[in-house]
């Protein structure tokens, strides 16, 4: 165990700084574009008292048309343990992975830079990854403040399974700016409905643009209410 943890955590550091290499890239209602393709991947720690929980997170997107984007989501967290009982990567050892496929349709501008999107999301190995069938729609904005190009966006989803952990509403907003050229910032808040609770979320997160298809990313994340955690994520992103 003395030589396999300091293995584990330098193998954790080592693919969290190779991540290193993203932020909101995901286009909500805004089009990817014919032939295009973004991709994300993502390693998150969130802490609740005296324990912790591990994930990493993967997601694509192609624009099948300039109003038809397909993608996908791949991702994997571990229960909450004690720091000091498993090496990190072992923590991962049984652990389902969950996954999904979802077809967003966009559906234009509602007026001048005000783009919607509608979309289906199907999860293949529900019931454990949640709802069979979600439905998603979004709505976003962009604006000016000052010489800054600033955007806004709203989302919401439901699912249409029940039973078990199913049947989870969901509702986001976002807000971001672009500060430099290389650098943006924005604030997500996240309200999560299921049928015996309720969870708050905000992330604040910034991304720096390393070249001109990599993206770097860093967010810190909290809840609020009955249920209190914080976790950091860093991840890439990458445009063709």
């Amino acid at each position: 165990m003395s030589v396999c943890r300091p293995l584990c955590l330098a193998t954790v550091l080592f693919l969290s700084i190779s991540v290193l290499c993203t932020g909101t890239g995901l286009a909500g209602p805004w089009p990817r574009g014919a032939g295009n393709v973004f991709f994300s991947s993502e390693v998150g720690v969130d802490r609740q008292g005296g324990a912790d929980r591990l994930s990493h997170r993967h997601y694509l997107e192609y624009g099948l048309t300039d109003h038809l984007t397909i993608g996908a989501r791949v991702e994997q967290q571990t229960g909450w343990d004690n720091p000091a009982q498993l090496p990190p990567l072992a923590r991962f050892y049984g652990v389902p992975v969950q996954s999904g496929l979802f077809l967003r349709v966009h559906l234009g501008e509602v007026v001048r830079r005000t783009p919607v999107a509608l979309e289906v999301q199907v999860a293949h190995n529900a019931p454990q990854d949640g709802d069979r069938v979600r439905l998603a729609a979004h709505i976003g904005h962009g604006f000016d403040v000052m010489t800054y190009a600033a955007w806004a966006r709203l989302g919401a989803s439901a699912g249409l399974s029940d039973g078990g952990e199913q049947g989870q509403h969901d509702v986001t907003a976002q807000l971001g700016i672009n500060i430099l050229p290389r650098l943006r910032g924005w604030v997500d808040a996240a309200r999560v409905f299921t049928d015996d609770s309720r969870l708050s979320r905000v992330t604040v997160s910034a991304a720096v643009d390393v070249t001109e298809r990599f993206s770097m990313t860093l967010g810190y994340s909290r809840t609020f209410g009955g249920w209190r955690e914080s976790g950091w994520r860093v991840g890439i992103w990458s445009a063709f």
